[in-house]
């Protein structure tokens, strides 16, 4: 299965569905979003298993499904909720590839052989977020559904701890092609990186953006909060945040706390 990914990643996205007030953001190539980018490209064809790891805002989601956006295959998206029960999770994992609800006396049994038959011979991604939430059960589920002679799906799982969970169910974590840990960014990389992010970062003295990092520190969404909040106080975007209103934006996001 050959793979078409656009080589250029500095387009603008979509707006970041956890932050709908946000405007003007580029994505920007960190090292997670490039190696992400890298393993995709590598493992499309072999219909492999990828763990996409890291805390919350770092930007898991947010590059594997721009990624995602350039390749030449259907994507079924599925997010888990928490601790899911096995057919729960295949019904979500069955409306994802199907694009309808199966009926309600549908049995588990009947789900996943269903949803055996859509994937088999079917070239395409399938990415579950939030799969450290999975059940053992419902891991070894998706195992069953991929683990298939003829399957050619290339199986994403991402979520923060994602990793320790899959670990638990050796049948899956053995079959594991990949592992990525994004990390969030080092004071080198922001000071590379967040000019590029937004031109109201661009236009933010040094001392400032060290001011709001104690806030943000190398969390994408953290930075991204900050922007939403400035653009609601209506700074100017090319004019950059003083001091005075890091201070507030920080008091405004945290509740006085820092």
């Amino acid at each position: 299965m050959a793979t078409k990914i656009d080589s250029t990643l500095r387009i603008t996205p979509p707006t970041p569905e956890h932050l709908p007030g946000l405007r003007g953001a580029k994505t920007i190539e960190t090292p997670g979003l490039r190696e992400i980018k890298v393993v995709v490209e590598q493992l499309f064809g072999d219909s492999g298993i990828i763990l996409i790891d890291g805390k919350p805002g770092v930007g898991k989601t947010f590059g594997t499904k721009h990624v995602l956006a350039s390749v030449d295959v259907p994507v079924h998206w599925v997010d888990m909720p928490d601790t899911p029960k096995g057919k729960e999770a295949n019904t979500r994992i069955f409306m994802a590839v199907t694009g309808r609800r199966p009926p309600d006396r549908m049995t588990e049994f009947a789900l996943t052989q269903e949803t055996v038959d859509v994937l088999d011979g079917l070239e395409s991604v399938l990415a579950i977020d939030e799969a450290q939430n999975m059940t053992s059960s419902a891991l070894r589920q998706v195992r069953f559904l991929h683990d298939r002679p003829t399957t050619k799906a290339l199986l994403i799982l991402l979520g923060p701890g994602v990793t320790d969970v899959v670990r638990r169910v050796p049948e899956l974590d053995s079959r594991v092609a990949r592992r990525i840990n994004i990390n969030a960014l080092s004071g080198s990389q922001m000071r590379h990186l967040l000019p590029e992010l937004h031109p109201m970062l661009a236009a933010t003295d040094g001392d400032v953006i060290t001011r709001l990092s104690e806030y943000a520190k190398g969390n994408l969404r953290n930075w991204a909060r900050i922007v939403e909040v400035a653009s609601n106080l209506r700074i100017p975007c090319n004019s950059g945040i003083d001091e005075k209103a890091a201070n507030f934006i920080i008091r405004s996001i945290t509740g006085g706390g820092r």
